[in-house]
């Protein structure tokens, strides 16, 4: 992700606020730009600097009330897969829950994997993907929309990152919910995954995923909530290449 920043002054770290103290209140101190103005119904999201580094604060204090009650539901949903994930190479480290409204997680420079690939065969890129997700459900955690071209990053070192886990599902322990309904959503994340290793690896497909591949993009056409192309075409991958 990039942010639209203003050079930020000249400052000492010791002149910055640490991370456990950063509020409300100080947040018009400590963001020097912003990375996305959200819609109506989504999270602004401002780039944020602490003693401690970078940070994207995803914020719905500016919404509507009714708006604002959606988003704090959001972000304890996004709050608990982040903790579930600490310490995982490949996810964005979890700040502080700043207030109901807004939380703060690592800031990651770098280019959407659409952008970054550009149509080129990136075997190990699929791999890595493939890796990365498998460790992200070991957790207990489902991304919920990882087709999306916004949510996955390559940084400027070639490191792959899955962000923005507004849409995660946590699934906890070993009850009933993660023995029997996490299993289905680990097998419709599986199959978006497929969108991505046809894109990446399309060589190293086999039958069985190319025809569950070609089946799983049939059925998305009649899908009316947010649809998503596949990457075999070059309709949407313009625009700008970050996202929060």
């Amino acid at each position: 992700m990039r942010a639209d920043v203003e050079p930020p002054g000249p400052f000492s770290a010791g002149d910055l606020i640490s991370l456990r103290n950063l509020d409300r209140a100080s947040l018009p101190g400590v963001c020097v730009g912003r990375i996305k103005r959200g819609a109506w119904n989504k999270a602004d999201v401002h780039l944020a600097v602490v003693r401690e580094g970078r940070f994207a604060v995803k914020d719905y204090g500016a919404k509507t009330w009714t708006v604002r009650v959606a988003g704090r539901m959001q972000l304890r949903r996004e709050t608990r897969a982040y903790r579930a994930l600490a310490g995982l190479r490949g996810v964005p480290a979890f700040g502080r829950l700043i207030d109901a409204d807004a939380i703060a997680v690592e800031y990651v420079e770098g280019v959407r994997l659409p952008k970054f690939h550009k149509h080129r065969p990136l075997p190990h890129l699929a791999s890595h993907l493939a890796l990365l997700l498998d460790s992200v459900h070991a957790r207990g955690v489902v991304h919920n929309d990882i087709r999306s071209r916004d949510n996955i990053l390559v940084t400027p070192a070639g490191r792959l990152f899955i962000i923005d886990f507004s849409s995660a599902l946590r699934f906890g322990g070993n009850g009933i919910a993660r023995r029997l309904l996490m299993p289905l959503f680990e097998g419709a994340e599986r199959r978006a995954l497929l969108k991505w290793k046809a894109a990446l690896a399309p060589g190293t497909m086999t039958d069985e995923e190319l025809r569950a591949h070609r089946r799983f993009s049939f059925l998305r056409r009649f899908w009316p909530f947010n649809p998503k192309k596949d990457l075999g075409t070059r309709a949407g991958l313009g625009g700008k290449d970050w996202r929060a």
